[in-house]
């Protein structure tokens, strides 16, 4: 799992495949995120051929879990998570 420092820039990705191993695309991709204190958020999306990136500024420490999701001509779904080191140094 990733690490990151509260205030990075944290760039997520997906890649949507179908069983043979191509990349898909579906008609639209969604992004959402949730903090380690429960709280929910989205971003916006950008990419194409499959492979979609999306950014979060973690404020945080904590695990942060996200999940990418296509909807349309192709349902797809990625999920994933990093974790953001709890901060000694304030400035």
């Amino acid at each position: 799992m990733a690490t990151y420092d509260i205030g990075d820039k944290v760039t997520c990705t997906a890649t949507f495949t179908d069983t043979s191993g191509g990349t898909v695309v579906p008609s639209a991709v969604a992004f959402s995120y949730k903090d380690p204190r429960g709280t929910s958020g989205t971003a916006s999306v950008s990419g194409t051929a499959g492979v979609y990136t999306s950014t979060v500024e973690p404020d945080y420490p904590g695990i942060w879990r996200y999940r990418f999701a296509g909807t349309g001509s192709y349902v797809a779904a990625e999920e994933g998570s990093f974790k953001v080191r709890v901060r000694h140094v304030t400035a």
